[in-house]
């Protein structure tokens, strides 16, 4: 029973199909009783094909230039995709191609339309007649509005032969017009670094809370690249305490991944590298760039623990290196979603490798070939593994005393420092709640 049409319907036939492109915002007891198929987005080839199939001949047609020589480069489509429409779907593209030749239709009415088409020749005979015949009746003020708007409507409405572009008209819109035709890029090159320093890692993220969003634009659902940042917030030295801020708008398992990322970077040094010395008095700030974007996931904690290791050895990792993978606190790197759209952007940012957890092999194996052309997987069951190939070209003696030495010089200069202050009469700095002693003696009180 319909409670709103207050009538019985038979729903046994009927098939509901439900769209969500999260499913974070829906009830568990709802989605229980839910089968939930994961579609991709379409790939970079699979818009570029659909696009000269379907949507250019549809739009050259609908803007009426079907019968001229005005066409859309290839490499103009590819660069619409690639820094114009980078959506999952292809909404976005039909608008933008619509675009283009509404306005080299506009453009070619504007320059010559009047001389090559005027005024008279538009109409056709059914419309000259038409107007003669609206000439000729005067409309009396008096008359009731009806009839008064039934003869605005005829005088208005007439018949016009189509306009039909000179044969000398040819038009290619090549990638240099896309300025001119629907604005500056929205999206430039996703690679932020060209040579990564220490404590810089690209990861990769792809759902729609952690996807970018841009002001009018469309919510991003594939894959993005999604740089690591890390910094010390202050120099090192025997008075500092350690710990680590976080910044960028990150989510509540975003930063628990930071956590753990934190924790078991501090495990893997004191076992590798015990004296390195760096976790001990190292203020550290993470920091993922964008940060008017939210950012959430637990996907993040391979690079996170390789951009604070990285930054612990002084070494940089590979630019050209994109990894994604939940870390646990022992080091196991656990299974993650989405790692089509991951391999995807990675590819989009110019990068050669990726790493991904073992357990993500089989969907690895159902990416198409022409997809993962020109990356290489790196399938990874523990952080172990990752070390070696992240860090095979590590100066290991360099590793062990590289902060001891700074602490031992900061050490040194904190002891110049305070006998320089003896030397001149300064008093020594001392603890809140502390009286120093009083010049004429150790035995002296100060009152």
């Amino acid at each position: 029973m319909d409670h709103y049409l207050d009538t019985p319907l038979d729903l046994s036939n009927v098939l509901f199909v439900c769209t969500a492109n999260s499913l974070d915002g829906l009830p568990q007891p709802l989605l229980d009783r839910m089968e939930v198929i994961e579609i991709s987005g379409y790939t970079f080839e699979e818009k570029a094909a659909i696009a000269a199939k379907y949507l250019e001949p549809v739009a050259k047609e609908t803007a009426g230039l079907k019968e001229a020589d005005v066409t859309l480069l290839p490499q103009t489509i590819d660069v619409l995709i690639k820094h114009y429409c980078r959506e999952s779907g292809v909404r976005n593209l039909k608008k933008q191609i619509e675009k283009v030749y509404r306005k080299v239709a506009l453009k070619i009415v504007k320059d010559h339309g009047e001389t090559t088409f005027p005024e008279s020749a538009a109409l056709t005979e059914e419309a000259k007649e038409a107007a003669a015949e609206n000439k000729t009746e005067q409309v009396i003020p008096d008359a009731p509005e009806a009839t008064i708007n039934a003869s605005v409507s005829e005088a208005v409405v007439e018949p016009r032969a189509p306009f039909k572009v000179p044969e000398s008209v040819h038009v290619h819109v090549g990638p240099d017009d896309l300025q001119k035709y629907v604005g500056v890029p929205i999206w430039t090159n996703e690679r932020l670094y060209e040579f990564t320093p220490p404590g810089v890692v690209m990861g990769l993220s792809v759902n729609p809370v952690i996807g970018t969003f841009l002001a009018n634009t469309d919510l991003i659902l594939g894959g993005t690249p999604m740089y690591i940042e890390t910094a010390l917030s202050t120099a090192l030295s025997r008075s500092v305490r350690p710990g680590i801020q976080q910044t960028g708008s990150l989510q509540s398992v975003l930063q628990e991944s930071i956590s753990i990322a934190y924790s078991f970077a501090k495990v893997f040094m004191t076992k590798h590298f015990p004296r390195n010395g760096f976790f001990d008095r190292a203020q550290i700030h993470v920091h993922l760039p964008e940060g008017a974007v939210p950012k959430d996931g637990p996907s993040a904690g391979l690079a996170l623990a390789s951009a604070l290791i990285s930054l612990a050895l002084d070494h940089p990792l590979g630019a050209t290196v994109a990894m994604t993978g939940e870390i646990s606190l022992i080091g196991k790197l656990l299974r993650i979603g989405g790692l089509r759209e991951k391999t995807i952007a990675a590819k989009r940012s110019g990068a050669t490798t990726i790493l991904f957890p073992k357990g993500n092999m089989a969907e690895w194996e159902d990416i198409p070939d022409f997809i993962k052309e020109g990356i290489e997987g790196k399938p990874m069951e523990t952080y172990d593994e990752a070390y070696h190939f992240l860090f095979k070209d590590l100066d290991v003696q360099r590793a062990w005393t590289l902060w001891k030495d700074d602490l031992e010089q900061a050490r040194q200069l904190e002891m110049s420092e305070s006998t320089e202050r003896r030397g001149n009469g300064d008093s020594l700095p001392m603890m809140p709640g502390v009286i120093p002693p009083a010049p004429g003696g150790v035995g002296s009180k100060h009152m």
